[in-house]
């Protein structure tokens, strides 16, 4: 089964679509990526990711962050055509990522997009969701108010591992 046609993909693109809560996105996106290529930086996951992360800068008036996201998103997607091209119009994305970056770096408002799906299948089933939902500040700044505990025992574990 191809990549996009995962159940994390799916929520990922339900996150994307109705939560707008590219911070859920990011998470999502990362755990599969880590899953089935972990380190492979140059992964098309990383350039969802990316694009999502991109997003939620772009949001928070984050500028230079969300050009640097942007920029890494669309050379990774492209660089992995030959993976997606049966799952996004390449043509309309190129386009899509030039008026966004150009929107970001005009420090233009932020605004949700919508992905050239090209699967007939991936298309239904974004098209099956509800509408989107109302974003809050608790998703707006949803990196401030998480629980990172386990991050920071993780951190501290391998710290521990690598001086022994």
């Amino acid at each position: 089964m191809h990549l996009m046609k995962r159940p994390e993909m799916e929520e990922f693109l339900y996150h994307f679509y109705v939560t707008k809560d590219y911070f859920e996105c990011h998470e999502i996106g990362e755990e599969l990526w880590k899953e089935v290529a972990p380190r492979e930086k140059s992964h098309f996951l990383v350039g969802f990711v990316l694009l999502a992360t991109g997003l939620y800068h772009w949001r928070r008036a984050n500028f230079d962050g969300a050009l640097r996201s942007l920029e890494k998103s669309l050379k990774l997607l492209v660089t992995n055509r030959i993976l997606l091209e049966d799952y996004l119009d390449f043509e309309k994305l190129d386009t899509l990522f030039l008026e966004l970056i150009r929107e970001v770096a005009n420090h233009s408002p932020y605004e949700s997009i919508q992905l050239p799906i090209r699967d007939m299948e991936l298309k239904a089933k974004i098209a099956s969701f509800p509408p989107a939902l109302h974003v809050g500040d608790e998703i707006i700044h949803r990196h401030s108010t998480r629980d990172r505990s386990d991050v920071i025992l993780a951190r501290q574990q391998a710290l521990l591992k690598r001086r022994k």
